[in-house]
């Protein structure tokens, strides 16, 4: 879901927070209701310090509620000559695995297929079928889908 404020219709009579906190807890209980994963993006406040769980913008219950939160950024100027963005998780209920900064997970995106890949496993040239198909209907001149 892109992203929390996007996706909640608020009720201007109701405060705020609370409505971001029922919503985050209606999205939990459903994902564990019907065993799917909802990947929810909610936007960090502005800040030049490393990421954590209470730097999400708004309710508290954001980050309460959910079971995994995982942090996506930029890399910094000095890390953006390896790779262009990292992934760290901040809390895991499933397994209690955490990812510092320290030890992000390192991403490259790939223009070509539109795709964020590992660092460690980037192939420039992987092919995707998706991807491939998509590249056939455009030679024939045909719609993609």
């Amino acid at each position: 879901i892109d992203n929390l404020m996007t996706a909640m219709d608020c009720d201007i009579n109701s405060d705020l927070y609370r409505q971001q906190s029922q919503f985050v807890k209606n999205l939990a209980k459903m994902a564990k209701r019907y065993d799917v994963a909802v990947i929810l993006i909610a936007h960090p406040k502005k800040s030049k310090d490393n990421f954590d769980n209470d730097s999400v913008s708004g309710s508290a219950d954001i980050t309460n509620a959910v079971d995994v939160v995982i942090n996506y950024e930029r890399a910094s100027q000095s890390e953006k000559e390896q790779f262009d963005s990292k992934a760290t998780i901040t809390k895991n209920r499933l397994t209690g695995r955490l990812i510092s900064n320290e030890n992000a997970v390192k991403l490259v995106y790939s223009e070509r297929s539109k795709r964020i890949q590992s660092y460690e496993n980037f192939d420039k040239f992987k092919k995707y079928s998706a991807f491939d198909k998509q590249e056939k209907a455009l030679e024939l001149d045909a719609p993609p889908f």
